[in-house]
């Protein structure tokens, strides 16, 4: 697994050399965008999907002023779409509940088709969805990157090679179903397995960023990395809270000594928890000694955890300053 230092080195090295090429009397060589295929659960108002995808589109505020990274989103695959066109019922399904149902002769101008009419009786009509605030479409339209219907269409750009640089994967919760520990059983391996066998196919990987845990199962996690290292390209994952601005914007000095440090956070499990111990880590990692890592993990749930404050596992004090 690559540290996120390493990530952002080979991934700089690899737009470099994509978009090298000789220079002509002393001007700088052009750098084409990096070729970014998106895939994701679903792509609403406020998703992390579109949190991510829309500053790749539309840019973000940097420095004081507006920034447009140089890359290009060529395709998206949005999980959402394809399960709802694959649970759509069918013609029959449709006239068994009532529903009215055109000939299929009635296209070409026939009355009838074959011999009888296939209207069935009609009912009332069903009560109008409530609006979605699906976003894919939209934005297809408005930036012309195409909207697939599967993830190796998605790293192909519905041609027969890959056509993009990098992958960027953003796995979230978009009714999922659970385990008995009531982890949601996202379907990060699944979009991950999906594109190494392309890579693999081809002989040809790109860069793969796995927005938030590799997944609910650390197995998973563990082959992923494997298949990553045995097909040699770059993989990461990490919330997206690191990077991000804070409010108010603060910081530990470097080279600081850290006694104890308490971070709220709050949401479900497998989602805001990662989130708020990444969000630590990335300021801890500033302490004296530096990215020296996390040396163990325990959960605790309910009055377990005021139990453990009252026994001086972690601190009330620092609790009251948040």
């Amino acid at each position: 697994m690559l540290t996120r230092r390493r990530f952002v080195e080979y991934s700089a090295l690899s737009t470099a050399m994509l978009a090298y090429r000789p220079l002509l009397w002393g001007q700088e060589p052009a750098k084409r965008p990096l070729r970014l295929a998106i895939l994701g659960s679903v792509y609403r108002h406020q998703s992390n999907m579109q949190t991510l995808a829309d500053r790749f589109l539309v840019g973000y505020p940097f420095d004081g002023e507006w920034h447009m990274p140089n890359v290009q989103v060529v395709s998206v695959y949005v999980d959402q779409l394809e399960r709802q066109a694959d649970a759509a019922p069918s013609p029959y399904q449709l006239a068994m509940t009532g529903a009215k149902v055109a000939p299929a002769s009635a296209a070409k101008g026939i009355a009838g088709g074959l011999g009888r009419d296939r209207t069935v009786k009609a009912q009332p009509e069903p009560e109008k969805p409530e609006p979605t605030s699906e976003l894919s479409r939209a934005r297809a339209q408005q930036f012309g990157f195409r909207l697939c219907s599967n993830i190796p269409e998605a790293l192909r750009c519905g041609g027969d090679r890959i056509a993009v640089d990098a992958v960027l994967a953003i796995v979230e919760q978009d009714h999922y179903p659970t385990n008995d520990r009531g982890q949601i059983l996202l379907p990060s391996y699944d979009f991950f397995q999906q594109c190494a066998q392309v890579f693999e196919d081809e002989k040809r990987a790109v860069p793969y960023f796995n927005h938030k845990q590799l997944s609910y199962s650390f197995e998973q996690a563990q082959t992923m990395v494997k298949t990553a290292n045995r097909l040699g390209f770059p993989l990461l994952a990490g919330s997206s809270l690191p990077v991000t601005w804070r409010l108010p914007d603060v910081d530990i000095p470097l080279g600081a000594q850290v006694e104890e440090a308490v971070m709220v956070g709050v949401g479900a499990p497998g989602g805001m928890d990662f989130d708020a111990l990444e969000a630590l880590q990335s300021m801890l990692e500033r302490r004296e000694g530096g990215e020296t890592g996390v040396k163990a993990v325990q959960l605790l749930e309910g009055d377990d955890v005021w139990a453990a404050a009252n026994a001086g596992r972690w601190s009330n004090d620092l609790l009251r300053w948040v």
